[in-house]
């Protein structure tokens, strides 16, 4: 018995039966993969799929990647995306292509996330699974994701009970 083992960058082509384009199982059988080849063929273990590599330089978790590929929309994919390529703070600050803007304080610049491989990447993505979406189009999708108020944290404003429990004691 074997115990357990964190290997990244496993390559598609061992793993058994997996496919990008269907969602991930819970787990597949993996060749392993260390030179020499032995004669009786490839070591096959039972392999978990914790990331996903998109594009050269996105890795993903498997619940994003999941929410991704069964995105119904490029504004509904792109978000989860973001999210797991770029910090809040980062995202809260910048635009997609880049923006200059004068307030009271002088010239305010918000830096672009276009420049990024991991940017890249998610463009790639997005174009193989929506294929009819432009460059403007994709631009505009991402910058609706950006600044304050689409990654502000909500919080609900929880009660112990509700007014009417209350009332309800208070006749009683």
């Amino acid at each position: 018995m074997h115990g357990l083992t964190y290997t990244h960058n496993v390559d598609v082509g061992w793993i058994h039966a997996f496919d990008p384009q269907v969602p991930l199982e819970e787990s597949y059988a993996t060749e392993w993969r260390v030179p020499p080849q032995p004669k009786a063929g490839w070591p096959v273990y039972d392999g978990i799929v914790l990331e996903v590599l998109i594009g050269k330089s996105l890795r993903v978790s498997k619940l994003a990647c999941s929410l991704v590929r069964s995105a119904p929309s490029p504004g509904r994919a792109v978000g989860p995306l973001l999210r797991q390529a770029f910090s809040r703070k980062r995202l809260m600050r910048s635009s997609y292509a880049g923006q200059k803007g004068r307030t009271s304080d002088g010239e305010k610049v918000k830096p672009g996330l276009k420049q990024y491989r991991k940017m890249d990447d998610i463009h790639g993505f997005i174009l193989s699974r929506f294929p009819p979406i432009t460059q403007s189009q994709f631009g505009a999708t991402v910058n609706s994701l950006l600044g304050a108020r689409p990654n502000a944290v909500k919080e609900n404003k929880l009660v112990d009970e509700s007014e009417s429990e209350q009332s309800d004691i208070e006749f009683d």
